[in-house]
């Protein structure tokens, strides 16, 4: 009884695997599939675009239509995977270009879509109202305020305290991208940077006065990108940093001396990137190399840029990055960051963020940020809000951080730290021409 029960159980399973596989054929498939085309029935016609798939049946018009039905629930990352492979067997139909590049662009794989307006006829860049790239292609601006939390110590009256400590910073940066033929991306700017500090050497047996230390900071950034292939880029970057401190006292000099001292300083940042998208990931690998305060330091970084929804509704990026360096304060150290970031409105999207572990002179941004200041960076809680306007081409920039940092100081010569917060608004605006 029990063979003869197990028998008819292999039976009904082989039939009905039989029965599956002889309904998955061309003729099945492409009516099948053409039927929840014209009714909208996307979901289903992905399932069975998977089956047919799943069993080594394939053809452009299966490809054609599961990429558009996730296009059309906006699942426009995983779209591109069928735009390309109906694109590859049929580079010249108009339909398959237009969706694969609108496709790449809701995907924010702006690089790909741009390489493949490259192949356009005319006619179809101008009912697509794609445009000569001109010169300049962006202007960008950025400003930013500080403001730091008071971490003075307070010594005894029998202490020597030697301590530096942050007071005021103005910056401001102006930048312009160039495209070169849709493949090569120039992003180059000047920056500047006034910051004061207050240095102390207070104690017997002469207190000295508090002396101010005025810091002024050019920099020069350059960023070229290169988009070799669907999905891949490689980029590189330098920052110049010219630096000029003007001190009306050294610290070694006693007090009954008025002596101003003037130094100047160059440092500079090389990075270097590879990116990879792939369908809801997008994978970078960069490291930089910098010389700053005559302290070198390099810091490679892995990324993963994570889409859940297929789009750029919702994103997340986890990082990881290893200061390797030598000199004070430099130490070997990790820093992670984790940001996620969501559309709360039409053309608004907010970005939160966090980072943590001790690096000093972190690089980020691709290298267009230096935090070459003495204090190293703890950790970090920032929240940006994004904005566009005037049909994307104008973008507003608005940015909450907040950055706890270490100062080290000495009481009687002996090494000590405070940790203190320093909170910033940072401002943006960007125009596309």
């Amino acid at each position: 009884m029990r063979k003869q029960l197990i028998t008819t159980i292999f039976i009904i399973l082989f039939i009905g695997k039989t029965f599956s596989q002889e309904n998955i054929n061309y003729v099945t498939i492409n009516q099948l599939t053409y039927s929840q085309f014209i009714n909208g029935k996307w979901k289903e016609l992905i399932e069975t675009g998977k089956k047919s798939l799943k069993n080594g049946l394939d053809f452009h018009y299966l490809q054609t239509r599961m990429g558009i039905s996730y296009y059309n629930l906006k699942k426009y990352r995983k779209s591109v995977k069928y735009f390309e492979k109906a694109y590859k067997s049929t580079s010249s139909d108009v339909i398959i270009n237009e969706y694969l590049y609108y496709a790449y662009l809701f995907s924010g794989r702006t690089n790909d879509a741009k390489a493949l307006s490259n192949s356009f006829s005319e006619d179809l860049k101008r009912r697509l109202n794609i445009k000569e790239v001109p010169i300049i292609e962006s202007v960008i601006g950025y400003v930013k305020i500080d403001n730091y939390d008071n971490y003075r110590i307070n010594k005894k009256f029998n202490e020597v305290l030697e301590q530096k400590i942050a007071q005021e910073l103005s910056y401001y940066s102006i930048n312009l991208s160039h495209n070169i033929k849709n493949k090569i991306s120039i992003l180059h700017g000047f920056s500047k940077i006034d910051f004061t500090n207050l240095a102390i050497l207070q104690g017997p047996p002469n207190n000295q006065p508090e002396r101010t230390e005025t810091i002024s900071q050019k920099q020069y950034y350059i960023h070229v990108n290169y988009h070799f292939g669907r999905g891949n880029d490689i980029s590189f970057a330098s920052h110049l940093v010219f630096t000029k401190t003007t001190a009306n006292s050294p610290l070694n000099i006693p007090a009954n001396q008025d002596l101003s001292v003037n130094t100047s300083d160059f440092g500079s940042v090389f990075f270097a990137n590879y990116s990879k998208d792939i369908t809801n990931f997008k994978f970078r690998l960069s490291t930089s190399v910098s010389n700053l305060n005559s302290q070198l330091k390099m810091q490679p970084t892995i990324s993963l840029i994570t889409y859940p929804l297929s789009n750029t509704k919702l994103y997340l990026v986890s990082e990881v990055s290893l200061g390797i360096g030598r000199g004070f304060p430099i130490s070997n150290n990790k820093i992670f960051t984790q940001k996620i970031g969501f559309n709360i409105y039409k053309n608004f999207w907010l970005e939160s963020e966090y980072n943590f572990g001790e690096i000093s002179h972190y690089i980020e941004n691709d290298a267009f940020t230096v935090n070459n200041g003495v204090n190293p960076l703890l950790s970090r809680y920032a929240i940006t809000l994004n904005s566009y306007f005037a049909k994307g081409r104008l973008n507003i920039l608005l940015k909450y951080q907040v950055d706890k940092l270490q100062n080290t100081y000495t009481i009687n010569f002996k090494k000590h730290t405070v940790n203190f917060n320093n909170k910033s608004i940072i401002g943006g605006i960007k125009w596309n021409f």
